[in-house]
């Protein structure tokens, strides 16, 4: 490990085996404190690269609790984005499973934000922290699962105090997105820089992902972005593919950023139950091009369709209904 750190410091970039070997270390509790704080801090400053990137994600995927997750969709973002906007992602899972597609929703308690996945599908009233055996059945059963991080990524433990005291993005929220423990063969996955999505974007692709979409909003979001323009690096057919969207694209007028703010756990709860109930506006609206962007990766169908799907999703009460359906079977 001495060595990896070096190279790091130096600013040498490291191989996909070289990286993957350190996070194997890592994730088995053999790094203490200082080498892993030093480490993480000089990946950061040099930027990681496609291979780092790999390498530290399929340690990572080594060391998890799996679960089968077939032809499923994961729609996430690294968080750190530092807008505090509402839980885009979420809500859009909710749509995408109520437009039949399987969902498998990675996600985790706040670390950077107010209100992280993991809680506001809790104040739903979705019981996050049962076992995996459990999800299984309930993913087979209704076709979306919420897959609460902590329980999968058991080794995390031994990174989580030096990630909250350096208090800084690291590699760690590119990896989260992607190590799915359902390995979900399609994403719609939101970056916080610009410089990440195509390293994130071949990743994905080396990873087996039939199709992954990486955004980033030119106002920072790490989501699509409704009050201007989002970047996308799509990976499909073995090859990583950049253009930009506007809210036009999907049929949609757009909206200053301040229109799609969340708040504390509480206000992201209401706000959710708002958009899934119907109600109109600049929030529906962002959800509505971040789960159409979602579709296109399933379904490869045109934007202004997949648009079109999401809002009968929602206007048809199936959204609602896939909530629903999770509160009642992950209560049981």
């Amino acid at each position: 490990m001495q060595a990896i750190l070096k190279m790091v410091t130096d600013r040498q970039n490291l191989t996909y085996q070289d990286a993957r070997f350190a996070m194997n270390k890592i994730m088995s509790g053999e790094v203490s404190d200082i080498v892993l704080a030093s480490y993480l801090t000089a990946l950061k400053l040099k930027g990681e690269t496609s291979d780092e990137i790999l390498g530290s994600a399929m340690a990572m995927r080594d060391k998890a609790v799996k679960i089968k997750g077939g032809n499923s969709l994961d729609i996430v973002g690294t968080g750190g984005d530092g807008h505090n906007t509402f839980n885009v992602s979420s809500i859009s899972a909710l749509v995408a499973a109520g437009c039949g597609i399987k969902v498998a929703k990675h996600g985790n308690k706040s670390v950077s934000s107010k209100c992280g996945s993991a809680d506001v599908f809790e104040a739903l009233g979705v019981k996050i922290d049962i076992p995996p055996q459990r999800t299984q059945e309930i993913f087979d059963k209704i076709g979306i699962a919420f897959l609460f991080a902590p329980v999968y990524h058991t080794s995390m433990k031994y990174a989580a105090g030096v990630r909250k005291e350096l208090g800084f993005r690291s590699i760690f929220n590119i990896l989260g997105p992607l190590s799915n423990p359902a390995s979900a063969n399609y994403a719609l996955l939101g970056v916080y820089d610009r410089a990440l999505q195509r390293p994130v974007a071949e990743a994905l692709g080396k990873l087996g992902l039939v199709c992954g979409i990486v955004v980033h909003g030119e106002n920072g979001l790490d989501e699509v972005n409704p009050s201007g323009v989002t970047y996308v690096s799509e990976f499909k057919d073995g090859n990583v593919v950049h253009y930009t969207l506007t809210p036009k694209d999907f049929g949609l007028e757009g909206c200053a950023l301040q229109d799609i703010i969340g708040g504390d756990v509480q206000t992201n709860k209401q706000i959710a139950l708002r958009v899934l109930q119907g109600e109109k506006g600049p929030l529906r609206d962002t959800v509505i091009m971040n789960s159409a962007l979602a579709l296109k990766a399933v379904l490869s169908k045109p934007i202004i369709e997949c648009a079109q799907m999401a809002a009968k999703s929602i206007d048809s009460g199936t959204a609602i209904q896939k909530l629903e359906e999770l509160i009642i079977e992950t209560n049981k």
